[in-house]
């Protein structure tokens, strides 16, 4: 009788891990699988087949438009004190007063 060959069950650690968290993804409806958010493949849930695909062309060349891509919080500098504090007292001056009649001051306070 031969061994029998064990199931590797999808482990939510993985979306944490350094070497997978940026592609993987879990597939709710078969835990022995998993997708590569880059190729849109899906690949057996096992360490080692998820490290193979890794080295896989297919990934490596799909991977390459995901890290070429720019995040927003590049073009954007984070707001000041100053700033904060400006939205802050505009928000407040709008929940305090809510009638038309009050953009007359509202003019006063953007100052």
């Amino acid at each position: 009788m031969g061994k029998t060959q064990y199931t590797q069950k999808f482990r939510e650690e993985w979306l944490t891990d350094a070497l997978f968290k940026d592609w993987l993804v879990k597939i709710e409806l078969d835990r022995n699988k998993a997708r590569c958010r880059f190729c849109k493949t899906e690949v057996v849930a096992k360490r080692y087949d998820l490290l193979q695909h890794t080295k896989t062309k297919k990934h490596i060349e799909a991977s390459n438009g995901f890290a070429t891509s720019r995040s927003v919080a590049n073009y954007t500098k984070p707001p000041s004190l100053k700033t904060s504090d400006a939205e802050g007292t505009l928000a407040l001056f709008t929940a305090v007063h809510c009638s038309i009649l009050t953009c007359d001051h509202l003019g006063v306070l953007c100052k």
